[in-house]
């Protein structure tokens, strides 16, 4: 068995822009690298597909081009995001491995193209030919860090990830809650609609409570359960402003995030006992899972609401589309 470490991490912000170096990168499922022009859709070749989430590169196929084709090509010249020491990337395409927390999945080839031998003005056409790397589909929320180990050693995963992971950020007809937002002003966010009685803000601002709640609970450290459901619910209709918007979007993804990184746990940890709530319902002690599957179907339902309104407002499906199929 093979074990490889991350040598080097870079992400360019716009297409064409230089890549440059970062210590560290979020991954990101369904999206890409943090900072990255994928994965603010805005990469030369960008499709919303995995294969376009994450490429990677072995070091030591850009030393031996080099050393061949004398082309004197940096590591982020070649526009991967991820170079790679002791990895077989051409062997892991249909295979799962971890980059440092990350899981991911290698999907094809990332063969080098006109457009990179044009920005470099050197052949590597024929200098990376079937040695260019890998694209890879993120699985699993984390941070890649410079030098984390690379391994195809995975641990047991809970059989409901991949449906845990379809509630959280969509696949198909089911939309994806984080993206159905982006498009929405607050003006939007906080218009009523007739015969319903909250807004789009307060049933995200909703959601992140009953999320943030969740999540401590799971780690053993619940806030007080509220005495009545009303608190769970912004009292104010609308945001104050695109800022106030802005910042419970980023919340809202970043708990979904957080949630996502728990859906890849393992088995084990998913089967954890967690804290029952001091107030509300005295059931018998649930584990991670049954409440991690109540927080993914709380949040369908919502975002479903969400997606109704915006359709009623005549904002729906967003430019960027809203099946995903």
């Amino acid at each position: 068995m093979w074990a490889g470490t991350v040598h080097s991490i870079h992400v360019a912000p716009l297409a064409r822009a230089p890549m440059h170096a970062v210590d560290q990168a979020e991954a990101m499922p369904g999206i890409g690298l943090e900072g990255d022009r994928y994965a603010r859709r805005q990469g030369t070749f960008y499709k919303p597909e995995p294969d376009y989430e994450l490429t990677l590169i072995e070091a030591e196929a850009i030393e031996a081009a080099n050393r061949d084709y004398d082309l004197k090509l940096t590591v982020g010249e070649t526009r991967r995001n991820v170079a790679t020491w002791g990895v077989p990337l051409n062997h892991l395409v249909g295979k799962e491995f971890l980059l440092g927390e990350v899981r991911v999945r290698g999907i094809r080839l990332c063969e080098p193209c006109g457009h990179l031998e044009r920005l470099t003005d050197r052949p590597v056409i024929e200098a990376l030919r079937h040695r260019g790397g890998l694209r890879a589909q993120i699985l699993t929320s984390g941070v890649i860090r410079k030098g984390d180990g690379i391994t195809g050693r995975l641990m047991s995963r809970d059989s409901s990830a991949s449906t845990f992971r379809e509630l959280l950020r969509g696949k198909g007809a089911h939309v994806d809650p984080v993206s159905a937002l982006e498009h929405v002003p607050a003006s939007v966010a906080g218009r009523t609609w007739e015969g319903y009685p909250h807004t789009i803000w307060q049933i995200v601002g909703h959601m992140n409570y009953w999320m943030n709640y969740e999540f401590e609970r799971i780690s053993g450290q619940p806030p007080a359960y509220p005495e009545h459901a009303i608190e769970s619910w912004p009292a104010g209709a609308a945001p104050r402003g695109e800022s106030e918007w802005a910042q419970a979007r980023e919340r809202f993804a970043a708990l979904v995030s957080l949630l996502d990184r728990l859906s890849g746990a393992p088995a084990e940890t998913l089967d954890a006992l967690t804290v029952r709530p001091d107030r509300g319902p005295a059931d018998k002690p649930s584990n991670a899972r049954t409440v991690l599957w109540q927080t993914l179907v709380h949040n369908s339902y919502h975002a479903g609401q969400i997606v109704l309104m915006l359709r009623s407002f005549r904002l729906w499906p967003p430019e960027t589309g809203g099946d995903t199929w």
